[in-house]
């Protein structure tokens, strides 16, 4: 039985590296009890893969993790929960056919919330609504694939931005290409020609997608679990 599992890394949990946070799943995994499989070998490890990384700091509301079992289980993200940190939650699970791919192969796109405080931003910058928009268009033009960026390469998908409360906001899909993605800080730098902030801009990744179709769709989509034939 493999098992897809949708899970949040959330403060303070963000600061931790992606190996610090697969030893922290593994251990909830060990003290849940669940029937696991393990690999083969002198060196036996848990059958478990997990999306895209993380980088440290930024925090992920839609990041997956496959894993294997000898056998079905029942409740597994209860079970779990019970044993993970604060900011560090299982939020869904759904079976996997035998014939879906991997998820750092079948990941091709995500969604990236990026803000920074106004009152650290260059008071002569424009970030009026009408610039804002106009900036947008310019960023899905230099970085999408119709500019710079070819199709096998990373690229924006769509951009928006907008102020409110005392932050810049900027939100943004990037085609995925082996883990590589637009970063932020391209993306602000449309926005924004400050290169140094006194406070680092806070990432987010809110959504990560596979491609079938023509369509992105959520890694847990019944026609991305189904398998393909």
């Amino acid at each position: 039985m493999r098992l897809r599992v949708k899970f949040e890394k959330r403060s303070p949990v963000s600061y931790s590296s992606h190996r610090d946070v697969v030893r922290i799943v593994q251990r909830a995994i060990a003290a849940a009890d669940v029937p696991i499989a393990f690999s083969n070998g002198f060196h036996p490890h848990m059958r478990m893969s997990f999306g895209p990384p993380l980088k440290t700091g930024w925090e992920g509301f839609d990041e997956y993790l496959d894993v294997q079992f000898e056998e079905p289980v029942e409740s597994f993200d209860e079970r779990c929960n019970e044993f993970l940190p604060e900011g560090l939650r299982f939020l869904a699970s759904s079976e996997v056919a035998s014939g879906t791919p991997k998820l750092a192969n079948d990941i091709s796109a995500a969604s990236y919330q990026v803000r920074v405080r106004l009152d650290e931003l260059d008071s002569t910058a424009n970030l009026d609504a009408d610039s804002l928009a106009r900036k947008s268009q310019e960023t899905v033009s230099r970085l999408g694939v119709n500019g710079d960026a070819g199709e096998l390469t990373p690229h924006v998908v769509t951009v928006s931005a907008r102020t409110g409360g005392d932050h810049l906001h900027v939100e943004y899909t990037t085609g995925m290409c082996s883990g590589r993605v637009v970063s932020p800080q391209e993306v602000l730098e449309m926005f924004v020609q400050q290169v140094d902030l006194p406070t680092p801009a806070k990432v987010t990744r809110t959504d990560q997608y596979v491609a079938r179709n023509g369509e992105y769709l959520s890694p847990l989509n019944e026609d991305v679990i189904q398998g393909m034939t």
